[in-house]
Parts: structure tokens; C-alpha cells; sequence
């Protein structure tokens, strides 16, 4: 349970951060975001909601790790990040239809790009969860190994 615990703080820092660096990219500076329909007036100052924002990288992190990581566990890591990646570009198809849905001024463009980054943003966050699995188990094997002990 405590590297289950471990590991969905890991993955929802990773998503997080790439999610903000991708997010920085796109509004770049200017008010014409293709974004623009979404963001909410909150406070007299434009921007996402927190607490809702923090259930929803939780949600994505807890998805991430049960549907894609958990049940590839005896596979490679190589096809357990190509699953990362198709759990992204189908989580964020939905999402991104679905806006597209209720916002029909939303730029196609701007979607299917987005698309992508989920698709991206899950594979990435597959190869930080394999690297935390690889640093976790090489550290618990030299701390049992036969000289520390």
C-alpha cells in the first residue's frame, strides 16, 4: 500500500508539472488562448479552480497507475508505457470531445494537439514511474544486501 500511496504522489507531481509546462506553452503571454472558453472568472482574476483541479490530477494519477500500470505489471516496461499512452489519448479524447461538445468555437487544431499531449503526457509519466520502480528496487536491494546487514 505505502508504494501505491508513494507512487500516486510521484505520478500526479509528474503530471502536474509537464501539465503546467504544456499549459505555460499554450497560453504563451497572450489572452487568445484556444483555451479562452474554459477558464473560469474566479475572484476577479482569471484561472482554474484548485480544489477541483487537484481531484481531477489525482484522479488521472490514480487512473494512470490502476488501468495502465497495475495490470501490465508482468509486462515490459516498454509495453507498459505504450499502455500509458493509450490510456492518455483516450482520457483526454473524451475530455476534449466532450469540450468540444459544449464549446463548438474550440479550434480543431488546438484539440487534437492536445490530444496528443495526453498521450505524450501519460508516456511520460510511464518512464518517471519505471525509473522510480528501478531507483526503488536497486536501493532495496543494497539495503538488504549481505554488507548492510
Amino acid at each position: 500500500m505505502r508504494s501505491f500511496s508513494l507512487k500516486l504522489i510521484i505520478v500526479m507531481a509528474t503530471l502536474i508539472a509537464l501539465d503546467f509546462l504544456w499549459l505555460t506553452f499554450l497560453f504563451d503571454g497572450s489572452k487568445l488562448s484556444p483555451l479562452s472558453p474554459l477558464i473560469r472568472i474566479n475572484g476577479g482574476s482569471e484561472g482554474a479552480l484548485l480544489p477541483p483541479s487537484i481531484v481531477v490530477y489525482a484522479l488521472l494519477a490514480w487512473s494512470f497507475l490502476y488501468f495502465s500500470w497495475r495490470t501490465t505489471i508482468r509486462q515490459k516496461t516498454v509495453q507498459r508505457i505504450t499502455h500509458s499512452a493509450l490510456l492518455g489519448l483516450g482520457l483526454f479524447s473524451v475530455y476534449e470531445c466532450t469540450n468540444y461538445i459544449s464549446f463548438p468555437n474550440l479550434d480543431v487544431r488546438f484539440l487534437v494537439a492536445d490530444v496528443i499531449w495526453g498521450a505524450f503526457l501519460f508516456s511520460l509519466s510511464g518512464v518517471v514511474t519505471a525509473l522510480f520502480e528501478r531507483f526503488s528496487q536497486s536501493e532495496e536491494t543494497l539495503l538488504t544486501s549481505p554488507e548492510h546487514g
